[in-house]
């Protein structure tokens, strides 16, 4: 527990610091028409590799993000909400149900969700099936979200390829 708390702050620094040197910009950003109005709520729907931009950008948003229940999943929980996020834990292979029911919940308060549709591992690439339901449940629109960076690393180790944008290079984030 102290480890978590110690790695997800060191990385919230470390990315805070990383991010604010990248220059983003947004291609269609906002709530489609007609949502915000009705106090309707949506689904982000995004690659696990591509957060790196997300979590800065969209700091401070309380959108409500699933995290594992792993020990990852811990670090990970502590760095969304050092970020200003709302977390709801359990994930595909772990407690599922229990992430879906936070999610449905969290929604049905009027909370926006944001969902790696391919994680918490993979395979890379492969929408899987929860945000199409709760988007059928609730009425919700899915609105895809797209990051890229003119100069990045990709950790190729890593099952989801995270995209890391180069320090003062341009990022776009496209919905």
């Amino acid at each position: 527990m102290i480890r978590a708390k110690v790695l997800s702050f060191i990385a919230w620094v470390l990315i805070s610091f990383w991010s604010r040197s990248i220059r983003v910009r947004f291609v269609r950003r906002g709530i489609p028409e007609g949502f915000a109005a009705e106090g309707k709520n949506i689904i982000y729907a995004f690659w696990h590799g591509s957060m790196f931009l997300l979590v800065h950008t969209h700091r401070n948003s309380g959108i409500l993000i699933p995290a594992s229940e792993s020990r990852d999943g811990e670090i990970m929980t502590g760095l969304l909400k050092r970020f200003g996020f709302d977390v709801v834990r359990g994930s595909s292979r772990r407690k599922g149900h229990k992430a879906l029911l936070g999610l449905l919940g969290g929604m049905r308060r009027g909370k926006t969700v944001g969902i790696s549709v391919d994680g918490p591992r993979g395979p890379l690439h492969e929408v899987k099936e929860g945000a199409v339901f709760l988007a059928a449940k609730l009425n919700a629109p899915i609105i895809p979200v797209v990051t890229a960076a003119k100069r990045y690393q990709v950790l190729c180790k890593a099952w989801d390829k995270l995209v890391i944008p180069a320090p003062f290079t341009e990022g776009l984030v496209l919905y």
